[in-house]
């Protein structure tokens, strides 16, 4: 008879996290990028788990993917 492992979600979350922190990363580059150029903030997004796993959007239309 074979031992089935457990089933654990832990290793999709540790991804999600890995995702999230990246986000975080690439984002906060991205408002230092625009704050070193003297440019307003209020046209960009950060969109999380939309078209892809992350995405910066600048007035709705997609910079980064």
């Amino acid at each position: 008879m074979k031992i089935i492992p457990p089933i654990s979600a832990l290793i999709p979350w540790e991804s999600y996290d890995y995702q999230g922190h990246i986000a975080l990363y690439v984002a906060l580059e991205k408002i230092k990028e625009l704050l070193n150029k003297n440019e307003d903030l209020i046209a960009y997004e950060l969109q999380i788990e939309g078209r892809e796993d992350f995405s910066l959007l600048k007035d709705g239309k997609q910079l980064s993917l």
